[in-house]
Formats: structure tokens, sequence, C-alpha cells
């Protein structure tokens, strides 16, 4: 068996794209070929979504305390799901989202992530950046 995963933002892609032709043309050739294909629509986080998605990653948080960083989470990645954890990842990587062993707790300071995440643009260039410290 052989399992394929793809990704792909919808509003980028129109019914001329080669993209959307392809996948046209494997959903019309999944019953002959007897193959099976999902294909799953993630619609962009609320802020409600976001503060869930933080206290699933960051338990030891209670949900007051969160609803500032999920708003500023939402402003700078627009909702979008993998942006969202990989601002949240990129936060902590950045040192800005911290977590203190002795009372086991997460700390951040919004200010500065406000400031250190000016639009969110910035999301897709600290991904960038992330991506170069990789290995080759």
């Amino acid at each position: 068996p052989l399992m394929i995963i793809g990704s792909y933002r919808s509003e980028e892609v129109d019914e001329n794209s080669l993209l959307h032709i392809k996948m046209e043309g494997l959903r019309e050739k999944a019953d002959k070929f007897q193959f099976h294909m999902t294909e799953l629509m993630i619609e962009s986080f609320s802020v409600s979504d976001i503060e869930k998605v933080i206290t699933a990653v960051l338990p030891s948080l209670r949900a007051d305390h969160i609803v500032g960083l999920a708003a500023l989470c939402h402003q700078r990645t627009l909702g979008n799901p993998f942006f969202t954890i990989e601002f949240l990842k990129m936060l902590h990587f950045e040192g800005m989202l911290a977590f203190d062993r002795k009372t086991n707790t997460w700390s951040w300071n919004l200010s500065e992530i406000k400031k250190e995440t000016m639009s969110a643009a910035n999301v897709v260039v600290m991904l960038e950046q992330q991506l170069r410290k990789l290995p080759e």
C-alpha cells in the first residue's frame, strides 16, 4: 500500500490550475484503479479555537490567562491552522514563550511578542529562518 498526503490552500487553486486538473483526474480514476481518496477541508481557526489549541499544548495555564495570546496568534496568523501551530513553536524556540520548571507554568511577555511579530508576514519569515537552521 502507498499513502500520499498533500496540502494546499484552496483559495489559491482555481479550476484552471494544474493541481485542480490533476485532483479531478484522480477523483475520476479512483473507482477504476481501486484507490481511495479522502479530502479534508480545514477552516481557519477562530480565537476560541486557538484558545483550545493553546490549552491543549500548554496544559498548565488557566483559560483566562491565554485570551490575549490567543487573540494575538489569531491576528498574526489570520487563523491559519498550520501557521498557528508554527507560530507557537517559533515563540517557544525564540524564547518568547517559556516554561518555568520551578512553578510548572508557562510565561510570556505579550508586549514583546507584539513588537517582535509586527505582521503576519513575520510568521513566514521566521519559518524560513528556522528552515535555514536545519542541517542539510
